[in-house]
């Protein structure tokens, strides 16, 4: 879910002023380079992959969905008058959008991504959602 310190850890950490949709592929570019260069700090074969553990609260299909949409997902998620208080699909179509943009980010940079496949240890437990068959049309589309 998203709160104000959420956006406000994000926009500190990538130090770009998040106000739109544009504005949030920015930070999310800036935190992968940020990722890499910390790795290069600490060991000289740097950062081998990114990994996503979304599977811990949602569901591994990851849709397209249209620019259009996301952006009003942004709005609807990010407005400051409603912060945080969308229902779970407006959420999933921005993470659905940003994993795309992701796993673009690791093709860019030659990094590999990690997705946790594996069993939950929260109480909302749904095996459904680590099923690995989930992410066939993602690979598929960025092979």
């Amino acid at each position: 879910m998203a709160d104000p310190d959420t956006l406000s850890h994000i926009e500190k950490v990538t130090g770009v002023s998040i106000a739109r949709l544009a504005d949030l592929e920015k930070a999310l570019g800036r935190a992968v380079e940020n990722a890499m260069q910390q790795a290069s700090r600490i060991s000289p074969d740097g950062l081998a992959a990114i990994k996503c553990a979304l599977a811990y609260s949602r569901s591994l299909a990851f849709e397209k969905v249209t620019r259009p949409d996301v952006e009003r997902a942004f709005e609807a998620i990010f407005s400051r008058s409603d912060l945080g208080r969308q229902e779970q699909s407006t959420y999933k179509a921005l993470q659905d959008y940003l994993m795309r943009r992701l796993v673009e980010q690791c093709a860019e940079h030659h990094l590999a991504m990690q997705v946790h496949t594996g069993m939950q240890a929260a109480k909302r437990y749904h095996v459904r959602w680590t099923d690995p068959s989930l992410l066939v049309d993602l690979v598929k589309e960025y092979q």
